[in-house]
């Protein structure tokens, strides 16, 4: 199918395509259909390459092998298939069950450790503000108490002076 484009004339000798939406219709139908044939190749193909890759096995093991293999596997199928019970199917979902419990547990647990954690990081951030406003307010006690000692220090020295003086004289 050939993909149909409508031309109007414009004002200068070059013309624009313009695609009218049939067209968008058409390009699906022949994308579909492209799909279709490259997948009818592909099964084709793949069935030829199973009978030639069947072929060279055969002449290579022969068929004793190949029965050999194919009895194994039916007996391996026969095997599942027996043991495959109810019991077995409540394993199976309890030890299903168990591993998804225990994923999601631990995700549980690293989450809460992460939020004890942030807490833990919070509550030290305030504590350690409020023992620095602690410090601060202490030391500024402490430097009026000195400054306070410190003037009456002063203030007995200048009286132990004046007491020598007067007992000199």
């Amino acid at each position: 199918m050939t993909r149909s484009l409508s031309t109007t004339p414009s004002s200068g000798p070059s013309s624009v395509a313009v695609a009218q939406p049939q067209d968008a219709a058409l390009s699906q139908e022949d994308l579909m259909m492209s799909m279709a044939t490259n997948l009818a190749s592909l099964a084709s193909r793949t069935s030829m390459s199973m009978v030639i890759v069947g072929g060279v096995v055969w002449r290579t093991v022969g068929w004793r092998l190949i029965a050999l293999s194919a009895s194994m596997y039916g007996l391996l199928y026969l095997w599942e298939k027996l043991t495959w019970t109810t019991k077995a199917k409540e394993r199976a979902l309890k030890r299903q069950f168990v591993d998804y419990a225990t994923e999601k547990l631990q995700l549980i647990v690293s989450f809460t450790s992460a939020n004890c954690s942030h807490q833990v990081q919070q509550e030290m951030a305030t504590t350690f503000a409020r023992l620095c406003q602690q410090v601060d307010l202490t030391k500024r006690e402490l430097e009026g108490e000195i400054s306070r000692l410190t003037a009456k220090v002063q203030t007995l020295e200048t009286v132990q002076s004046r007491s020598k003086t007067l007992r000199s004289v």
